[in-house]
Parts: C-alpha cells; structure tokens; sequence
C-alpha cells in the first residue's frame, strides 16, 4: 500500500512510518522541515494545497498528524496555534483528496487536540481541565521568571550577557523587580514553587538592592527591631553550631576515591 502521512514527522509519525516500511509499504510524509529519513518526505506548509497534492492522488490511505504541539503552555496563543493548525492542515488535506482522480479509499484523522486522562470510569470535564491548565501556566511562569532574573541582572562582560540585560521581561518579573527595588518586599504569590528567601537571595547576591526598608517596619520601636533579628542570629548560631564543618561533610558523606 500507498500511505501518505501528514505532519508524520514527530514521535508517533515517525513510529507508523518505520512499522510500514519494515512491512513492505510505501510511505510518504508531508513536513514543513524535511530531513533525510528512510522513506520519502515532502515539504507542505500544512494550510494550502501544493505539489504535494499530487502523493494524495492514487495513494490507499492518508493519516492527518498535523498540528501545534501540545506540549505547551495553554495560554491563549498557543490554544490558537493548536486549534487552527488542525483546522488548517485537515481543511488543505480534505481538499486534495477532493481533488484527486483516485482519491484514498481511507483518511485517518488523529491528530490530538489536547491531552485528557485515560480513564473509563469517568468523563473528563472541562472544568477540572481549564484548573489544571491554570495553575500549570501559573507555576510555569513563575519558574520562568525565577531563570530569567538570574540572567537580566548578571553583570558578566560579553554580547550574550548585554543582551540579557536589555531584553524585555515579563510583566510578571517586573512587577516583582519594582516591587523589590521601591521597598525590599517579595510576596509568595499561592505557594509558588521558590520563596521570598530565594528571591531576596537572588536580588542581593547579584547586586540588586532595595532604595527603602518594607514599611512595616516603621510599626515596630527600635528595641523590638533588634530582638526580631537578634532571634534571627542566634538561630542560624544554634543550627551553625550542629552542622558538621564542610571538610567533616565531604568525608562523611562523599569521600575521594584512593589513589591508586
């Protein structure tokens, strides 16, 4: 047989593709990035109808994979990107077949819309989807804003390191950034996964310091200032005075190997 695989270059095009061949049958996968593989692959812009048109015409069957990766963030962009991509590519794909003089006795429409849990007990509702699609690109965000501050405010020489430093952040991290500079605050925003302590660690350690003190502190007296992180202090003394050295460590725990 003829197969003729649309958007069959990713991970389960190219499985299908590898057992048909092993099979004895001939393959084509339309790609909008070809590379050399086994069998042949033709470039399509997976929206308008091309030469490729003419693989359609006389194949046994075609198998529709396009589409946007899923393996994204669903925030509204790429829910565009994954919806019209599938339209698209199916709207050209249909439309070749409507074209052909021997057109496929089979089309195979599998490409995925979205991931849901394989279950049968019950159904997925789009309730519980769109939560866990909130807190995912939540958390994301948030992890991301974490990397790219420790690049913007890195001070190494170099055109990658002066980039950094100019490129634009988003919106998110500058909130955090201002907020940070205006008054030494960081807020943990619904228990992200990094707290205010390894935020102000960032911050100092690569020189970013605040211009005033959180204001909260303007309701405490002197007095109660200096016991407030004198506790402090003798806490860290108490858990410093516990703690193996760091040459006590590294014997104990992860020795060198003899020398032989």
């Amino acid at each position: 047989m003829k197969i003729v695989i649309p958007g069959g270059s990713g991970q389960v095009g190219t499985l299908l593709a590898r057992a048909f061949v092993a099979d004895g049958h001939e393959v084509v996968v339309l790609s909008r990035n070809p590379r050399k593989t086994p069998w042949r692959v033709l470039p399509w812009d997976a929206e308008t109808v091309g030469p490729w048109a003419a693989e359609i015409d006389g194949a046994d069957a075609v198998i529709n994979l396009a589409g946007h990766s899923v393996n994204c963030r669903y925030h509204a962009e790429n829910r565009r990107l994954i919806k019209e991509s599938r339209i698209n590519s199916t709207r050209a794909v249909g439309q070749a077949i409507a074209g052909a003089a021997r057109p496929p006795r089979v089309w195979l429409q599998a490409s995925t819309a979205t991931i849901y849990a394989h279950r049968y007990d019950a159904a997925n509702d789009e309730a519980t989807i769109a939560e866990f699609n909130r807190q995912s690109d939540f958390e994301w965000e948030r992890v991301r804003d974490f990397i790219v501050l420790h690049y913007w405010a890195n001070q190494r020489d170099g055109d990658f390191w002066k980039y950094c430093r100019t490129m634009e952040l988003p919106q998110t991290l500058r909130n955090k950034i201002d907020l940070w500079r205006s008054n030494g605050r960081v807020f943990r925003e619904n228990d992200e996964l990094f707290g205010e302590e390894s935020w102000i660690q960032v911050f100092i350690g690569q020189g970013i310091l605040p211009e005033s003190y959180d204001p909260l502190v303007g309701i405490k007296s002197d007095p109660q200032i200096e016991q407030f992180l004198g506790n402090i202090a003798a806490t860290i003394d108490r858990c410093l005075g516990v703690m193996p050295s760091h040459d006590e460590y590294v014997r104990k725990y992860c020795p060198a190997e003899p020398i032989a």
